[in-house]
């Protein structure tokens, strides 16, 4: 038994030797002197040395190509969607058009006389309030209110020429 630990601690010495041997001698191949070594240090500050010693360099530049075409490419988060296909006509006279499909509801008016505050389609407004109101499929129009009655609000939309009048649904009225 004496013989086989005897072995074993000569096999761990060997071990050891061997380990420490490569240890120094990755350190001094790691230490060795920068100005021996068979390639050249390049210096960021040498562009223009460079580029005229170094006649072989290839710059390739990599830039982003997306294929845009609604007929045959999709939304990979909404492949279903359809509002890239769906573009506003232009009229003759340089506006666009409102179509059957973009309307504005005036849902509800709460307050009292001065104070009154107006829900159009999803966003609630005070008088002179302006912000983009979702009408219709993926269409939104930017909306300012100028005047709030108890039944109806003067709004201006972007692009139009003249202002509207909303009055309340006469559902919502019958339920009153």
């Amino acid at each position: 038994m004496r013989s086989s630990t005897h072995n074993g601690r000569k096999a761990g010495a060997v071990i050891l030797v061997v380990s420490v041997s490569v240890w120094m001698l990755l350190t001094l191949v790691g230490c060795s002197d920068p100005a021996k070594s068979a390639a050249p240090v390049k210096k960021a500050d040498d562009k223009a040395k460079l580029s005229q010693a170094d006649t072989n360099v290839v710059v390739l530049e990599t830039k982003a190509v997306f294929d845009d075409d609604p007929k045959t490419t999709k939304d990979p988060f909404f492949p279903s969607s359809k509002r890239r296909l769906s573009k506003p006509t232009i009229a003759k006279s340089g506006v666009p058009e409102t179509s059957k499909s973009v309307e504005l509801r005036l849902r509800g008016v709460v307050g009292s006389p001065g104070r009154f505050i107006a829900t159009i389609n999803d966003k609630t407004f005070a008088e002179g309030d302006k912000s983009q109101v979702s009408a219709g499929s993926n269409q939104t129009l930017v909306v300012k209110v100028t005047k709030i009655t108890e039944r109806s609000v003067t709004v201006v939309v972007d692009g139009e020429p003249a202002p509207r009048e909303l009055t309340l649904d006469t559902i919502q009225e019958a339920r009153k």
